[in-house]
Order: C-alpha cells, then structure tokens, then sequence
C-alpha cells in the first residue's frame, strides 16, 4: 500500500482555499452590480428631474401674460429653473445634489402652481367686467333709442348703473385680492444654498475645505438671492439651522418664534438687498468646545414665515 501524506495535505489545503476565492469573486461581483445600481437610480432620478423642469419651461410658451407684475414674476421663475438645469448638465450626480435638486423643484412647484392660479385669476376677472360692460352697455343703447317709448326707460338706466356700479365694486374687492397674493410675490426667497466644510482659511481669504471630520474647524454656507424689482430695498432677514448627526443644533443662539413654532436659531443673518442678485455666506461653528463628528448634518434656512431651502452635508 502506497501512502502520499504530502499530497493529501495539499488537498486540505485547495479545497478550502478554493471556496474562499469562489466567495469572494461573488462577493466582488454583488459589490459592483449594488454599484452600477445605485448610480443607474441617480442619473434616472437626475433624468427625471430635468425632463420635469424642461417641461415647466414649455408650458410658460402658451401663456399670454399682460400684468407686468405677474410678468416679472414668471421671468423670476424661469431665471430659477435654468440655474438648475444648467447644474444638472455640468456637475456629475450624486444623491446630495439630486436631493437638492428635488427640494428646489418642489419649491418651483409651488410658485408654478401660484403663478397660473393668479393668471387664471386675471383671465376669469376680465372675462367677467367684459361681459358686464357689454351687457350694461347694450341695456343703456336698447333704453336710450327707446326713451320715448317707454315711460320706465328713467328708472331702467338708473338700474343698470347700480348694477354697473355694484358689479364695479366687487371686482374692486377681487382686485384687492389678488394686489395683496402679488405683495406675497414679491418677497424675496432664496433659490439656491449650499454649505461645505471648512479645514482653515488662507490669507486674502482663501478657503481650505475638507469632508474629514475630524479636521473640520467650521461650516461655510452660502446662498443666492435672485434679481426681484417687486421687493424693496433694505435688509432682509434670515435664520440659519444646522443639526448635527446627535441631532444637537450647531452654534446653538436659543429659540424665536418663526410662524406658530419655534426655532433654535445657529445664526441670524442679514443681507443689504438692492434688487439685483447677490450671494452671501456665512461660517457657522459650535459655541462650545463640542466637535464636528462624522455623520449627516441637515441644513435649514428660514425666513420669518418658515422655512425656505434646506440640503445636506455628509462629514466622514
């Protein structure tokens, strides 16, 4: 009987050895389909957004708009939406900017949504003072050619003006309605914010940023205020939030009153506004010796009605 130990132990030894590299090229191979995946799902949801934002643009086409106004706002808009769109075309996605990609465009939602409501509005209002100066009109015509006629034709002409005159009032009351939703629009909102973290600052104030953590000294956000002629000039007033991944609010200025709620404020700004478009930015940092931690931190800005924008920022 012939015995081969040597050979024996190299068996042990492959058969195992061969299962671990089965396992892990199936493993690898997972890994890179989870990948491939994942970036699939955000140049789809990167897709969708444009094609949302592209069709916004097409339906401002059909609209004829003659309140000036209104006019503004609508360019405001459109102003906004290609800002976006130009980002989307030139910067590589990843899910912080299409998560803010996804929070403008519901904001852009909204001011579509209220912009067509008040052009409805116009249209219904002038279609109705039309019609009644036409009907009115006619009824004052048919009651002077028939004066002679008709012995009531006095009393009919006094009706129809206080007809007139009632129908004037109420669209004097509409007309108030609708100058005090074009105050609303002319507040003047933010469209874009973005936040980074700060490593140290260089002289003639050159940033130095990172996404470590541990080296992060303080957080740089800024935000845009677009080109509005409906607002006034002067100070405008914002409230900055930033909430650490223990939910903590960083450099902590205590709590104001924003709508029905409050808010724990990181930092009250105000920005000099003169109607033209303006970026602004401000570090925000703990006022306590706490340090920045790893993790996800949300980033809100407020006005004195409620929020406005907010975004993220992953520190690892």
């Amino acid at each position: 009987m012939i015995v081969n130990p040597p050979i024996n132990s190299l068996r042990l030894i492959l058969v195992p050895l061969t299962t671990l590299l089965l396992a892990l090229g199936y493993y690898s191979y997972e890994s890179y389909r989870a990948l491939e995946n994942y970036q699939e799902y955000i140049i789809h949801e990167n897709e969708l957004i444009e094609q949302e934002l592209g069709d916004m643009i097409l339906s401002y086409h059909d609209l004829e708009i003659e309140n000036v106004s209104i006019l503004n706002q609508l360019e405001l808009t459109k102003a906004k939406i290609f800002n976006i769109l130009d980002s989307i075309q030139n910067r590589k996605p990843d899910i912080d900017l299409v998560t803010s990609y996804k929070n403008q465009l519901s904001i852009l939602k909204e001011e579509n949504k209220r912009i067509l409501n008040l052009v409805k509005a116009l249209d219904r209002e002038n279609d109705f003072l039309k019609k009644e100066v036409n009907s009115v009109g006619s009824e004052l015509e048919y009651y002077k050619s028939n004066e002679e006629k008709h012995q009531t034709t006095v009393s009919k002409y006094k009706y129809a003006v206080a007809k007139y005159k009632r129908n004037n009032s109420a669209l004097k009351k509409d007309n108030k309605g609708i100058t005090e939703r074009l105050d609303k629009a002319a507040k003047i909102l933010p469209i874009t914010m973005s936040i980074s973290a700060v490593k140290r600052l260089k002289p003639n104030t050159i940033i130095v940023n990172t996404t470590s953590a541990r080296r992060t000294k303080k957080l740089n956000l800024c935000f845009t205020l677009p080109k509005n002629h409906l607002t006034k000039k002067g100070k405008q007033t914002y409230y900055l939030q930033v909430i650490d991944p223990n939910s903590n609010v960083v450099g902590d200025l205590g709590a104001i009153s924003i709508g029905d709620s409050n808010l724990i404020r990181s930092k009250t700004v105000s920005v000099d506004y003169a109607n033209e478009k303006i970026e602004h930015c401000e570090f925000i940092e703990y006022s306590n010796k706490d340090k920045f931690i790893p993790g996800l931190y949300y980033v809100g800005l407020y006005n004195t009605e409620g929020l406005v924008l907010n975004t993220t920022l992953t520190l690892k």
